[in-house]
């Protein structure tokens, strides 16, 4: 026997209804008791409103479907729009490659306007993503709700939406104020070729324990990471962060100092340890390859003020290298440590630039 729940009002004598059995699945009773289950897209519902007749679970469902089919309009557009911004970078990163093979006159504004659009492209691939991850999971949650009961679904989108209230707010904000377009190029405002001065900051400068005379370079982050699995525990920090610096002592001596910050105790089961004689790859973006050797052996170490396991590594830089560093921007650093080897795009591309350029007036050079 059919237990009948009534979903939204009383039903009029001689009208078709559409009810819940006990099971809780939807049905059509008509008015000589007959039923059938209920399917929203079915052709007897869709003809069902210029027959005269009124089906609020019909309407229900088809308004909750519509929004997630919105939402999974915008989750592809957003991924054709990743695909497209990548594709920009690489076709970026080459012209730039080509600015700097240029002669030093003739590569000048070339290769400031190559470096401008490639930081804007970055820019706007670091936006997309997080779009695009929003969207991707606000889709699977319509999908998922689509057919919860009234009142249910609504509590539930609602909760949502709260939880995610911040990134909502952020990527809208975000791109409503870029409109996904360009900005306009003005060499007048090109801080590459008219950059606003910028102090060198400077950790230590005099004599070493050893007699040397050196200069430490204050730490600048050169590249962080956080998997998308681990956005939501990481809101306001990343899983990886990657501070680097150089240190110049007597006798042209230079060194870079790279200290890797992982955000969990697991670290050493997870990454191992830093080993002597393991190496870093720096790839630029003209294509060449720079392979810095450790010269320490560091376990790492818990950090708690930083909730972090810090691992440090000190490269000696040659003269081939030192060359080719200031030749080019940084795109990708390699990592490896005992048990993994792990690859981190750079944003701070031009990070060597200005870390030579700080080391470079030491007197004690």
């Amino acid at each position: 026997m059919w237990l009948l729940v009534f979903l939204f009002f009383a039903p009029q004598a001689g009208a078709q209804e559409v009810l819940r059995n006990e099971e809780g699945k939807s049905i059509i009773v008509y008015p000589d008791g007959s039923w059938r289950y209920f399917k929203p897209d079915s052709s007897a519902v869709a003809g069902a409103s210029g027959q005269g007749v009124f089906f609020p679970e019909a309407e229900r469902l088809a308004k909750n479907r519509q929004r997630y089919e919105a939402a999974k309009k915008e989750e592809a557009e957003l991924a054709l729009e990743l695909i497209g911004i990548r594709l920009e970078k690489v076709e970026a990163g080459q012209d730039l490659s080509q600015a700097n093979r240029k002669s030093q006159e003739a590569a000048q504004v070339v290769t400031a306007q190559a470096r401008l659009r490639l930081k804007l492209i970055r820019e706007r691939e670091s936006r997309l993503i997080k779009d695009y991850d929003l969207a991707k999971k606000r889709a699977k949650f319509l999908q998922k709700i689509q057919h919860y009961p009234p009142g249910v679904y609504e509590r539930e989108l609602a909760a949502w939406e709260r939880r995610n209230a911040k990134e909502l707010s952020v990527t809208t904000g975000e791109r409503t104020a870029e409109q996904r377009k360009y900005r306009e190029y003005d060499p007048a405002g090109d801080v590459m070729l008219n950059p606003p001065a910028r102090p060198c900051r400077v950790e230590f400068e005099g004599k070493d324990v050893l007699g040397n005379l050196r200069r430490d370079l204050k730490p600048e982050t050169i590249f962080t990471q956080t998997d998308p699995a681990l956005r939501a525990h990481f809101q306001q920090s990343d899983f990886i962060n990657g501070q680097g610096y150089l240190t110049k002592i007597t006798g042209g001596i230079q060194v870079f100092t790279l200290e890797i910050m992982v955000a969990t105790k697991r670290a050493p089961e997870l990454f191992g340890v830093f080993r002597q004689g393991d190496f870093i790859e720096l790839q630029l973006l003209d294509g060449n390859v720079v392979r810095l050797f450790n010269n320490l052996n560091d376990p790492g170490k818990w950090q708690p003020t930083l909730q972090a396991y810090v691992y440090r590594g000190q490269y000696s830089i040659g003269t081939k290298e030192e060359k080719l560093l200031r030749s080019s921007e940084l795109d990708f650093v390699r990592v490896r440590w005992s048990k993994v080897q792990d690859e981190f795009p750079v944003y701070e591309i031009d990070f060597f630039f200005r870390q030579f350029g700080c080391i470079d007036s030491f007197l004690g050079s």
